[in-house]
């Protein structure tokens, strides 16, 4: 029942922004899937794969909270993170939103892809719990402001995870002797 009245709360709240005309989701669609989804090949001229790997570990100990934890698989020329990130909700449920997802780095000789999709939105912990797809998102092509503008700032830390990302792996790693 709770959860019902925190529904409704959150759809009276929304009323005033019902009608505007931006419901499209700011996060890229894949135009086959129709998922979320970044992918890019980047190439790094002249590094191994191995270094490429190497790179790619130190940059997840240090982009997540635990490394151990987030690292689902680890060989040498895939690793698969699934993580999360947090933005500030403005609605009416302020607080962190989590944005779940999974990452996927795929090495080969002078070239890394990455691969960020199965994004799932969560709500701030204490409130009436719900998460879904970001697909999902677009599919209700729901017009709540503070959720739209909630979704815009989940796409600016992706872009940032991701700039972090292609800059870690630009970077030689420093070896033991270079301490």
């Amino acid at each position: 029942m709770r959860a019902f009245w925190c529904f409704l709360a959150l759809v009276l709240a929304a009323a005033p922004t019902l009608g505007e005309a931006n419901d499209s989701l700011p996060f890229p669609l894949d135009p086959e899937t129709k998922t979320v989804r970044f992918q890019e090949v980047v190439l790094v001229e002249g590094v191994s794969a191995n270094d490429l790997m190497a790179r790619a570990r130190t940059w997840v100990a240090l982009a997540y909270k635990s490394a151990p934890d987030v690292t689902k698989l680890d060989d040498q020329s895939k690793l698969i993170i699934k993580g999360l990130y947090h933005v500030a909700g403005k609605t009416v449920f302020a607080g962190e939103f989590n944005f779940n997802h999974t990452l996927t780095i795929d090495v080969k000789d002078g070239r890394f892809r990455y691969t960020m999709s199965d994004f799932v939105l969560t709500n701030p912990p204490g409130v009436a719990r719900f998460e879904f797809p970001l697909e999902q998102y677009q599919a209700k092509s729901v017009k709540y402001k503070g959720l739209r503008d909630t979704l815009t700032r989940g796409k600016v830390e992706a872009d940032a995870l991701i700039a972090s990302l292609k800059k870690a792996m630009q970077s030689p790693t420093p070896s033991d002797e270079e301490w």
